[in-house]
């Protein structure tokens, strides 16, 4: 039987596909947050690799910037348009296209040649980024409806929170460098198994 959000929040799941449909959004979510702090801490290695003899701070800060704009900008529009698909194919299609946007175009971060590759890449990060968040908030807020909005807001969000904490404990135990920073971004594309799984498994 199809299951529309409708009959979701009509209890029509079991507490086992609702607590499925919490921990899919919260680690999307978590991934999220890994994803926002990931160029604060890797930015100057990544530069520093790809300029090479042509690195100065002042270059530097001026591709962080542009990273930071492309990545907010493709959040804005990412938010809007995966939005609106999850509108038409579902929340959790739409939350598992999201989680498989940032994973994938984040790991290619690996293969990068030159800083204005990586500019593009991390606008196509946004859009997954941008995707997940009112794709999740509204999937488990339809699929747990006798819990306030601003409550499953919070503990979904705290998704992002947990993501970011998480992240700058890794990078303690691992640094990233010049010469390491790679292999980080290959690793982010491991969250892409979370889209699988939420396009396979996740109860619309």
């Amino acid at each position: 039987m199809e299951l529309t959000a409708t009959a979701c929040s009509a209890s029509t799941l079991s507490w086992k596909a609702r607590l499925i449909v919490l921990f899919a959004a919260f680690g999307g979510l978590l991934f999220d947050g890994i994803e926002l702090g990931l160029m604060p801490i890797a930015s100057i290695s990544v530069t520093k690799s790809l300029l090479g003899d042509r690195f100065t701070d002042a270059l530097a800060g001026d591709w962080f910037a542009r990273f930071t704009a492309s990545l907010m900008l493709g959040a804005a529009v990412g938010g809007i348009v995966f939005g609106a698909l999850g509108d038409r194919i579902g929340r959790t299609r739409a939350m598992g296209v999201s989680i498989l946007f940032y994973s994938i175009f984040s790991g290619l971060g690996l293969l990068v040649g030159s800083l204005e590759q990586m500019f593009v890449l991390r606008f196509f990060v946004g859009l997954g980024i941008g995707g997940m968040w009112p794709n999740g908030v509204a999937l488990v807020s339809e699929c747990w409806p006798s819990v306030s909005r601003p409550i499953v807001a919070g503990i979904v969000g705290a998704g992002l929170n947990t993501g970011i904490l998480l992240l700058s404990q890794i990078a303690r135990i691992w640094h990233i460098t010049p010469d390491s920073w790679r292999w980080f971004f290959g690793w982010t594309a491991v969250p892409g198994l979370l889209g699988v799984v939420a396009l396979v498994f996740v109860p619309e």
